[in-house]
């Protein structure tokens, strides 16, 4: 089955010329964008597939597992925006009815198809203004760690309003008050934020993004404490349940109010 025949609208279609095998597609046709072209190279010089055994690493196994509890995926439509290591696609392919990894880059998304070759799981690159989508298509559209980089949050999660469908949700994590950190750019000489990080997100300014965009807030969720990440309890992590790291967690961040990340969720108004 072509799922892409389901997704894609007939003008990209017709331009795609797609046959019934296809499960990546290129929608970026040049680089003129310098946000398009800083992740291009990016995945150029990381190979975010690569295994890393690090504390970076438990805490994005926490953040994820975090995601999944929170949302239904049984027989869903599911984009991953930003997909990086298509962890959506590992982990959620096998109860969505379709998986859709999506990426600013044209490298991750075809390692994602190859990585994870379930039939089920497609792979576009494009920049989210000029998606090659329907509208109303997607049930859960994820996006994690993606927001604090992207230059007009408000811009970017109105156009994932539109794929979403009356009753779908927009999950987001990013981190949490972050305090961002600049330095000069030895090639352009400007102040430049550390991990093309551009927003501190906040409850606050969650609050802005629902009402600048018209939609509703459903969850937030303030996890991954400080000062377990600073004492590398983290670690337990590998050996205990989820929901076992997450009421420490909870519990250390009632005493210490110092969480790391922020999972909040978004919909679209009765």
């Amino acid at each position: 089955m072509n799922y892409f025949k389901d997704i894609l609208t007939q003008s990209w279609l017709e331009k795609l010329n797609l046959n019934t095998n296809t499960r990546y597609i290129n929608c970026l046709y040049n680089f003129s964008n310098n946000t398009a072209k800083h992740y291009e190279a990016d995945a150029q010089y990381n190979d975010y597939f690569e295994k890393q055994e690090s504390l970076w690493q438990l805490e994005n196994d926490l953040l994820r597992t975090t995601v999944i509890k929170a949302i239904e995926t049984k027989n869903k439509n599911i984009l991953d925006v930003g997909c990086g290591t298509a962890w959506a696609a590992e982990r959620l392919c096998t109860d969505a009815r379709l998986v859709v990894s999506m990426d600013l880059s044209t490298i991750n998304p075809q390692k994602a198809v190859a990585k994870y070759p379930f039939d089920n799981h497609l792979a576009v690159s494009c920049e989210i203004e000029k998606n090659p989508f329907k509208h109303t298509i997607f049930d859960c559209i994820i996006c994690t760690e993606v927001l604090e980089h992207v230059p007009q949050p408000e811009a970017f999660i109105n156009v994932l309003s539109q794929l979403l469908t009356q009753d779908g949700i927009l999950v987001f994590t990013t981190p949490y008050n972050e305090k961002i950190q600049h330095s000069t750019c030895i090639h352009c000489n400007r102040e430049t934020p550390h991990n093309a990080h551009l927003h501190s997100i906040d409850l606050p300014k969650i609050k802005h993004f629902a009402e600048a965009t018209n939609l509703s807030i459903d969850t937030i969720f303030c996890f991954s404490n400080k000062l377990l990440l600073i004492f590398r309890v983290i670690k337990l992590y590998k050996f205990i349940p989820h929901n076992v790291y997450i009421f420490i967690d909870k519990t250390v961040n009632m005493l210490f109010n110092k969480p790391a990340r922020v999972l909040f969720i978004l919909k679209k108004k009765s």
